[in-house]
């Protein structure tokens, strides 16, 4: 006996194959159609058989479990619209341990059905009984399922909406902090919690262990600064900063200016007037587009408005050391053989890459929130990485508060790129070219 969950209008051909008319899923998982032939070009007509039975069984227990999770929403949304904040509903409960356990597949599955049956302002109502029931890390992991499935399911664009709203009041710049790892050095549950977070989320210049984060948290002229909230267990965003005696122009010195030298590891003084942001990391891939590292540089800058602004008290000018990740496949996809080229002809195609192609993210992340391309830098990063990503360029960006507000308004409006007048002279030669 073949049973088949969750189908309708199904009738069997003459080969035994089974179709239908319903379109499953609003565009996120395939039909048992193709479970078919999938597994007939794999196994064969009997393995294929029993493949496309335990696919339709598993997709149909996807779509009861949806169905059931609708019903909870909708139960909790109809017997209890104004629920004071931090109470949770039988229902409500119900539905976020469906949910957590739940794969991918099947949470795509349960939002869209979301999407479709609900009003906005019941989605926004749900949203805000789940993060005081969870807390915001749940409802960021929500967004990012939404993200990775708008493509697929246009409707899920109003649960973004919604979320993005949310979010707007939640981590507004107004209740985020920020805060440096010093400040928490004799807090030892608050150190090894950071610790353990900036390990597994440095992207840039990874950390070789726990000895290092401490080092280039706490150091001489080191620090690691994050970017907090009260409803949030780990940092939005974080930031590594060097204090060195004029702007960097290569990752030599940052790192080998004798900061693992024993005494300066006991040393957390500041004594240099230069702040290089070298690396800075947004690591929560369910905020993507809520600029937590835009909220954190600009809170920095305007250096007031931290808690430990007295670390920048002395500072008189503050820049990024960036990489630039995709000037490399620009130019082989270019076939531009950069690496025969002498040290001024590089520069023009740098600066031209990035001044006005403006493809590469990192100089459309700083240049948005209104930081001057600066200066161009080669054999600056002479890892591995650096010379695979950018044959060893890096770049300055420089953050200048009197300026920031105009150049990331000029950016915004007609993609203007602020730069200092060496790049700019490295552009016209381009120009003339």
């Amino acid at each position: 006996m073949m049973l088949v969950v969750g189908c309708s209008n199904t009738k069997r051909s003459a080969v035994g194959s089974v179709t239908s008319s319903t379109r499953w899923g609003h565009g996120v998982a395939g039909d048992r159609e193709s479970q078919v032939r999938e597994g007939r070009r794999k196994v064969g007509r009997k393995e294929g058989k029993e493949a496309m039975l335990r696919g339709a069984v598993r997709f149909g227990m996807q779509r009861r479990m949806a169905s059931i999770s609708t019903g909870l929403v909708r139960d909790a949304l109809t017997k209890y619209p104004h629920l004071p904040a931090g109470i949770a509903t039988d229902s409500v409960k119900s539905l976020q341990i469906q949910y957590s356990a739940a794969n991918e597949r099947t949470k795509a599955a349960f939002l869209a059905s979301l999407a479709s049956e609900f009003p906005e302002k019941d989605h926004i109502l749900l949203f805000q009984q789940l993060a005081s029931d969870q807390g915001l890390d749940s409802l960021i992991q929500l967004r990012n399922t939404v993200l990775n499935n708008m493509s697929a399911v246009p409707e899920m664009e109003t649960l973004k909406r919604s979320l993005d709203t949310l979010f707007s009041y939640w981590l507004s710049p107004a209740v985020l902090r920020v805060q440096s790892f010093t400040r928490h050095r004799n807090n030892d549950e608050k150190w090894r919690s950071w610790t353990a977070f900036v390990m597994a989320n440095e992207s840039v210049h990874k950390f070789r262990d726990v000895q290092d984060v401490e080092i280039r948290a706490c150091g001489r002229n080191r620090r690691i600064y994050m970017l907090t909230s009260d409803s949030m267990k780990d940092p939005l965003a974080f930031v590594s900063v060097a204090f060195v005696p004029d702007v960097a122009s290569s990752m030599k010195d940052i790192f080998d200016d004798g900061i693992y030298e024993a005494a300066n590891t006991r040393n957390c003084d500041i004594t240099n007037p230069c702040a290089i942001f070298y690396s800075i990391n947004s690591p929560h891939k369910g905020l993507k587009g809520m600029d937590m590292g835009n909220i954190l540089l600009k809170k920095m800058v305007y250096s007031s408005r931290f808690d430990d602004a007295a670390d920048f008290a002395n500072v008189t000018k503050m820049s990024t050391l960036s990489p630039i990740p995709t000037l490399a496949p620009y130019l082989r996809a270019k076939e531009i053989d950069f690496s025969s080229m002498t040290f001024g002809e590089q520069s023009v195609v740098v600066a031209e890459y990035l001044a006005v192609q403006k493809k590469d993210p990192v100089m459309r992340f700083h240049c948005a929130n209104g930081a001057v391309l600066w200066r161009l830098n080669s054999m600056a990063d002479l890892s591995e990485n650096g010379q695979r990503q950018s044959f060893g360029w890096m770049v300055n960006y420089l953050y200048d508060k009197d300026s920031l507000a105009q150049n990331a308004a000029n950016f915004q409006d007609n993609q203007s790129v602020a730069m200092s007048t060496q790049v700019a002279a490295i552009v016209k030669i381009r120009a003339k070219q």
